[in-house]
């Protein structure tokens, strides 16, 4: 019977001892793939240099640069994909539109973040309903319908 203690950073919820205990004995996990994943891990601390550098890990800090900001919205707007720009619609000139429908569950929805290891806490999110809004204001009608689901 294997007993595994190790505990990967922030609180396990799928990989407990009594659900790694219960894997191994029901045979979906074997020592040899524990082992395997362990080894793993090992090889990539001591290729970063984290068994020779016992420097503690500075504190998590927020940095709110308009530098940073910049270089998000560019990245933003870069990792956009426009399939077809008809009769130069984009970028939206708010002076000359007079209605938009924003059209699904996620326009009202801020999605600003990714999950487990990667996820973050930003110092503002704003749903693509809501940046809409901002831009336009009262001169044109904003439309909106979470769709079908």
């Amino acid at each position: 019977m294997c007993r595994l203690d190790l505990e990967m950073p922030g609180p396990p919820r799928h990989r407990t001892v009594e659900a790694v205990q219960k894997a191994l004995d029901s045979g979906k996990v074997t020592v040899d793939d524990i082992d395997k994943r362990i080894f793993a891990l090992l090889k990539l601390l001591r290729r970063t240099g984290k068994f020779s550098d016992r420097r503690e890990t500075p504190a998590e800090r927020a940095v709110d640069l308009a530098e940073h900001q910049d270089l998000i919205r560019e990245a933003g707007g870069e990792g956009l994909v426009l399939l077809k720009n008809e009769n130069n619609t984009l970028p939206i000139n708010a002076a000359s539109v007079e209605k938009i429908a924003l059209l699904g569950p996620l326009a009202k929805y801020a999605a600003a973040h990714g999950g487990g290891s990667a996820s973050l806490n930003c110092h503002y999110k704003i749903s693509p309903y809501e940046a809409f809004e901002k831009r336009l204001g009262s001169k044109a009608s904003l439309l909106y319908s979470k769709g079908e689901t």
